[in-house]
């Protein structure tokens, strides 16, 4: 290797960082890269701990093409148990991965044109709690209000096109909470148990699966949209 493809490829590896926000280590794959987020990287915005995940767009195309690193970006956040405060997710035109971690103050996620999967987690407090995404799989997740005694609870779970609850605990009896599940095409619930005062579904196409459960103390609405 002479010295320009020496250089060249010292460069591309500070724009692998670049492109993803300096969030972690980068690992590039023949048809993606895949950031792996440190806990020590979130940024305090407006007081709270915030993760900013972004992958290629308008501002930074042109950039990458010219390094061939034009790539869907994953972020992955995993076997992460040190979350002692509310923290905020926002991811814009990239994937965001959830696993293997503790959250315990809360968890705001809001993917904007992207896939975010949230997996063997547990969510233990929340406060008007948002979990957002074009396309949302929440699988064998734990989300449960116990530190917070309001009673105006709401959680919002919501996604553009599916939205996945598979082998879920949300919410419990002994707590206050309203949960609003919503989709702009289907919504799918297998073998999770769903508990709150209030739950409300609405999307194009919902499907329960026979071991499913939801509690509520009031009736549910269902609303399927045309």
């Amino acid at each position: 290797m002479n010295i320009k493809e020496n250089i060249y490829y010292i460069v591309r590896n500070y724009v692998k960082k670049y492109l993803t926000g300096n969030l972690g280590e980068v690992v590039e794959d023949e048809d993606k890269l895949v950031c792996y987020v440190e806990y020590n990287k979130s940024k305090k915005i407006n007081g709270t701990e915030t993760f900013s995940c972004f992958g290629i767009n308008e501002r930074n195309e042109e950039l990458a093409k010219s390094y061939n690193l034009n790539k869907p970006i994953y972020y992955v956040f995993s076997d992460l148990d040190e979350f002692i405060k509310p923290i905020n997710i926002f991811g814009y035109n990239c994937n965001v991965y959830i696993k293997d971690c503790e959250f315990y103050r809360g968890l705001h996620v809001r993917v904007v044109g992207g896939k975010c999967s949230i997996e063997a987690t547990d969510i233990r407090a929340l406060h008007n709690l948002m979990l957002s995404a074009h396309e949302l799989v929440l699988q064998d997740l734990y989300l449960n209000n116990e530190y917070w005694y309001s009673t105006n609870l709401n959680l919002h779970i919501s996604a553009n096109d599916i939205l996945k609850i598979d082998g879920c605990t949300i919410g419990s009896e002994n707590r206050r909470l309203n949960i609003n599940l919503a989709s702009g095409n289907e919504l799918i619930i297998n073998g999770s148990t769903i508990t709150g005062d209030t739950v409300n579904c609405k999307a194009k196409s919902i499907c329960y699966s026979g071991n499913s459960v939801i509690n509520r103390e009031k009736p549910m609405r269902r609303v399927l949209e045309k």
